[in-house]
C-alpha cells in the first residue's frame, strides 16, 4: 500500500471519527439520539466497507494487469528463444554442406566443375547436371575420380569411374576426395547455364549446389 492510499484511508477514517463524536457531542438528550447513533454507525459501517472494497478491487484489477505484462514478456523471451533454436539448428544442419565447394569453369566447347568434399563425413548419392538455361537438364560426359586425399586442387590425378548408372549417380564421394564432371553444354548462353549437383549428407538431408556456391536445401529428391 503506497503513502498516499494510506494518507486517504486516514484522513476518511478521521472525517467519519469527527463527524460520529461531533453528532454525539452536540444531541445528546434528544431522545433519538442513540437511534441515530446506531444509524449513523451504520452508515460509517457501510462507507468504510465499501472504501475498502473499493481499493480491494482497484488492487485486484492493477494485478491483474502486472500479471497480463509478465505473461506477455515470458511469450515474447518464448517466442524469441524458439526463434533462436530455429536459427542454431538451421546453421547446425547446414554445417557439412557448407563445406562442399563446386568450382566450375566453361569453354566453348565444354564445361568442367569440380565437386569437392571438405567435410568429415561422406556425401551421398551425388547427383551433377547442366542446367542449360531452358528448364533442362543436361548429364555429365565423364564424370573422373580424384586419386589421393585431402584433394589438392591444380596437383590431383583423377581416374575415370566407370559402371554408373544412366543417370551418372556417384553412390558417394568420401571426406577429402573430389570428383570431376565433364558437359558438352551445346550453343546456349554462357549467362544461362548452371552446373549443377545434388547430394544427401551424413545426416539425411538433402541439397541442392550450384557452381555460383548457392546452396539450397531440398524437401526430396524424387526428381533427381
Amino acid at each position: 500500500m503506497t503513502k498516499r492510499r494510506v494518507a486517504a484511508l486516514g484522513a476518511l477514517a478521521g472525517v467519519v471519527l469527527g463527524s460520529f463524536i461531533g453528532f454525539a457531542w452536540h444531541t445528546p438528550f434528544r431522545p433519538s439520539t442513540w437511534t441515530d447513533i446506531r444509524n449513523w454507525g451504520t452508515f460509517v459501517v457501510l462507507v468504510l466497507g465499501f472504501s475498502v472494497a473499493t481499493y480491494e478491487l482497484n488492487l485486484t484489477r492493477r494485478q491483474f494487469a502486472e500479471e497480463a505484462i509478465r505473461n506477455r514478456d515470458r511469450d515474447e523471451l518464448l517466442d524469441l528463444q524458439r526463434s533462436e533454436l530455429r536459427v542454431t539448428q538451421r546453421l547446425r544442419e547446414r554445417t557439412q554442406a557448407e563445406a562442399v565447394r563446386l568450382p566450375g569453369i566453361f569453354t566453348p566447347e565444354e564445361a568442367v566443375a569440380h565437386l569437392i568434399n571438405e567435410s568429415a563425413r561422406p556425401i551421398r548419392d551425388v547427383a551433377c547436371a547442366l542446367d542449360p538455361g531452358d528448364g533442362g537438364r543436361i548429364l555429365p560426359q565423364s564424370i573422373e575420380l580424384s586419386e589421393q586425399s585431402p584433394f589438392q586442387e591444380g596437383k590431383a590425378l583423377f581416374l575415370p569411374v566407370m559402371g554408373l548408372p544412366g543417370d551418372r549417380r556417384m553412390p558417394h564421394i568420401f571426406p577429402g576426395r573430389a570428383i570431376r564432371v565433364t558437359f558438352q553444354p551445346g550453343p546456349t548462353t554462357r549467362e544461362a547455364r548452371r552446373i549443377l549437383a545434388r547430394f544427401t549428407d551424413d545426416s539425411g538431408l538433402h541439397w541442392q549446389l550450384d557452381h555460383h556456391m548457392h546452396l539450397e536445401q531440398l524437401d526430396d529428391r524424387e526428381d533427381w
